[in-house]
């Protein structure tokens, strides 16, 4: 110590004994307590923030893939329509497929009064796809007598669609055996069609087309006409040449052609022109059904059993997840997609009634622009 100093001073800058620059115990636990709330408001709320961000990218992307595809058609010739096809690839994926006629397969059927004579258009992809973000569905609405057996009839066993009943389709792609050349009659979907040239809407045909959707599966191949005619997705860089060769092929025969893109082939979707179709969470639907969702699809529909047991199941259609069967049928589907999400029978509005949380859209006739949909009140059955 400097003797000159005064002893007060010195006192002054002497280290305080006892104190140390550490919190206390009450000091850590308020902190982490207020840590705490701020966490349990502001998470919920971001998770808020990112939702809504993927719905309007969901958006975005539907109506981006369907202006993709009229944009085809507008470039297309005469005669070559342009369509937006959606498909469904497990794990929860929806993808809206450009596509363009590529030509007509001719085929004899044998009938009752003699051979009938079946001619179907042909699309194939012209455009790259537009995925919409996981968990995000697209249904298109199928009106009364429009569900066939060339379309969903397949399906009316385990997901319900019947011919008198109008009903918000599931795209089912993905629900099939691969390692089979012949099990395109599992593939069935929906399309929006613009003309070509004009872009206009589609509107006046219900006929299903067949679209070319190469399977990724190698299985079968290696046969005729598969060698000479790949149809892997490796092995097709232009799938509307392919279609085209094949089509007009002099060394094929009309059954070889048929085996490639007949219905029946796994590598051709069963898909009908449409003209509204519904956004919305696979997970909120089957929320509200009491359902669950499959691991490997990521929908309300189960996957379809391994490919080493299929031989005993035949053709598979998806079948329900639920957590009790009755709660799902088409007819609460369609409820739920319209609405009525309490699924009580009626659509209630007010503040304690019914928040619609599927976004319904028609396509508009000459612009080919998506037109967002007025939920329609319900009325109690």
């Amino acid at each position: 110590m400097n003797p000159s100093m005064p002893r007060s001073h010195a006192a002054a800058r002497a280290p305080r004994l006892g104190r140390t620059g550490a919190f206390t115990v009450t000091e850590l636990l308020v902190v982490i307590v207020l840590i705490s709330i701020l966490v349990l408001i502001a998470v919920p709320s971001f998770q808020s923030m990112v939702y809504s961000s993927e719905e309007a990218l969901a958006e975005t992307q539907l109506r981006g893939g369907i202006r993709a595809a009229r944009d085809v058609a507008v470039r297309s010739s005469a005669g070559n329509d342009g369509a937006a096809v959606i498909f469904f690839d497990r794990g929860g994926r929806t993808t809206i497929l450009p596509c363009v006629k590529a030509g007509e397969l001719v085929e004899n059927l044998s009938g009752p009064s003699g051979v009938i004579v079946l001619r179907r258009e042909v699309f194939a992809p012209a455009g790259p796809p537009v995925q919409l973000p996981r968990n995000f569905m697209l249904r298109g609405y199928l009106p009364p007598q429009s569900v066939t057996s060339d379309f969903y009839g397949n399906s009316a066993a385990s997901t319900g669609y019947s011919p008198n009943q109008a009903a918000w389709a599931f795209p089912e792609t993905d629900f099939f055996n691969a390692e089979s050349t012949d099990a395109g009659l599992d593939r069935n979907t929906f399309l929006v069609r613009f003309e070509a040239g004009t872009g206009a809407l589609v509107g006046a045909s219900t006929e299903p087309v067949l679209v070319f959707a190469p399977r990724r599966s190698s299985a079968g191949r290696q046969a005729q006409p598969f060698s000479d005619f790949r149809a892997d997705r490796d092995g097709v860089e232009d799938p509307v040449r392919f279609v085209k060769r094949v089509l007009s092929a002099p060394t094929l025969s009309s059954q070889e052609k048929v085996r490639l893109l007949g219905r029946e082939s796994s590598d051709i979707v069963m898909a009908r022109p449409v003209q509204q179709i519904a956004l919305y969470d696979e997970s909120r639907l089957a929320s509200a059904l009491r359902a669950r969702i499959d691991p490997d699809t990521g929908a309300i529909y189960a996957a379809p059993p391994q490919s080493g047991d299929l031989q005993q199941f035949g053709s598979y259609a998806p079948r329900y997840v639920p957590a009790q069967p009755q709660d799902i049928s088409i007819d609460r589907i369609n409820d739920w997609i319209e609405g009525d999400t309490d699924l009580d029978g009626r659509f209630e509005t007010g503040e304690d009634g019914d928040r619609p949380l599927a976004r319904l859209y028609s396509v508009d006739r000459y612009t080919g622009a998506l037109r967002s949909m007025p939920v329609q009140p319900k009325i109690t059955r």
